[in-house]
């Protein structure tokens, strides 16, 4: 092992600094500024939930949804709700009856 020691040379590293191999230090080139303008405004219309509606009269840009939750709605979603849940209790509770009934029968 001290043989190997004996043998030790320091040695300075080589390009150690390889930014230049990630980042340019030119300004940005046409394509890259498209690429990023096209991937904001991709991102704000993705966000923003817009709409392009084109019809007779020509271009519409909507942001956001048109048709609302309104109070009539959300009664109607309740009220199936409720029906929806009535219904398997129902079921549930037949079934476990019927259940019961075969249970007391093998007694």
């Amino acid at each position: 092992m001290n043989l190997v020691a004996t043998r030790w040379q320091e040695q300075e590293v080589r390009n150690w600094d390889r930014s230049g191999a990630f980042f340019s230090k030119k300004s940005w080139q046409f394509p890259q500024l498209f690429a990023t303008a096209a991937s904001l405004l991709t991102l704000v219309v993705v966000l923003t939930d817009t709409h392009f509606v084109v019809n007779n009269d020509g271009i519409a840009v909507k942001f956001g949804r048109s048709g609302y939750v309104s109070e009539a709605t959300l009664a109607d979603f309740s009220d199936s709700q409720k029906t929806s849940l009535n219904q398997n209790l129902q079921r549930l509770t037949a079934q476990q009856i019927a259940s019961n009934q075969l249970v007391l029968k093998t007694i």
